[in-house]
Parts: C-alpha cells; structure tokens; sequence
C-alpha cells in the first residue's frame, strides 16, 4: 500500500479492492495491488495524493474524493476524470 493511513475501503462491480490513503489510491485484485499517485505532467492522474473518500455506486461507477476535487475512475482507460461540482 502506499501508505499505512487508510481513509476508506470499497469494493467495485469487478470485485476489486479499492483503498484511499493519505499518499494515493490503490486496488487489489485478488493477486496484487495497483496504486495510482498524482503527477501533474500527466493527464488522467488522481487529481492529489490525498485520497479521502472512495465509493462505487449501483451502476458500478468508482467515484474518488481527493482533497483536489472529486473523480471518476474510467476503468476502459484506467485514467481518473474530473467531475465538476
């Protein structure tokens, strides 16, 4: 994980480990984890490494609250997308 501080923990509709932390975002996926940071030189990059909220709604979409904004993720692309508020 990519840090020990864990805000929240959520399963998505692929049955994937989704874990918000203080120092990014990370799933599982039954063998082994993926993280995702922020990187301000690339697009579709969590929009800040502090990942407060996580939370996947009953069409499957995984919605991400960071202290920069809220996010979808697209799984197609594996990118994060800006929601404006």
């Amino acid at each position: 994980l990519p840090n020990s501080f864990i805000h929240k923990v959520s399963q998505d509709k692929n049955g994937y480990i989704w874990i918000a932390t203080e120092n990014g975002v990370s799933y599982f996926d039954g063998m082994r984890f993926t993280t995702f940071h922020y990187d301000r030189n690339q697009p579709g990059t969590v929009s800040s490494d502090l990942v407060k909220v996580i939370y996947t709604d009953s069409k499957g979409t995984c919605w991400i609250g960071t202290s920069d904004g809220l996010q979808i993720f697209d799984s197609e692309n594996n990118a994060f997308r800006d929601f404006p508020i």
